[in-house]
């Protein structure tokens, strides 16, 4: 349920983003999205390695996700879209995401623990109301 949600999100991120037809302002608003996602791509690389077996959606990630997300932002700062400062600061939040997901170790961290508590909330409503 989370997954379904999440792509929602992101439909309705990627449409508020391109609503104005003003590419820059595309920029602005979707790469925090794409830092997100590059975010949870490394994440599952990490875990890859860290737990020494198969993380759901490791592939993906490494084949698409990250090339693509980095090619992005690449492609928006040299249009000029955005800054430097902002994809080095999407950089940063993104650094700092894999830090905090390394130090946790084995343990959930509470952001993706948020976004599955969410799942079962969302869940528990869909089949409640059938």
């Amino acid at each position: 349920m989370w997954i379904a949600f999440i792509c929602t999100v992101g439909l309705i991120w990627c449409a508020a983003a391109t609503l104005p037809g003003i590419p820059s302002v595309a920029a602005w608003v979707f790469l925090p999205a794409i830092a997100l996602t590059l975010l949870n791509a490394l994440q599952h690389a990490y875990w890859s390695l860290y737990f020494k077996q198969y993380a759901p959606g490791v592939i993906t990630a490494v084949v698409l996700l990250i090339p693509i997300g980095g090619y992005v932002t690449a492609w928006a700062v040299r249009q000029g879209y955005v800054s430097v400062w902002y994809a080095a600061a999407l950089a940063g939040l993104i650094v700092g995401g894999v830090i905090h997901t390394v130090r946790a170790g084995n343990k959930m961290i509470p952001s993706i623990r948020a976004v599955y508590n969410l799942g079962f909330k969302l869940s528990e409503k869909l089949t409640k109301g059938a």
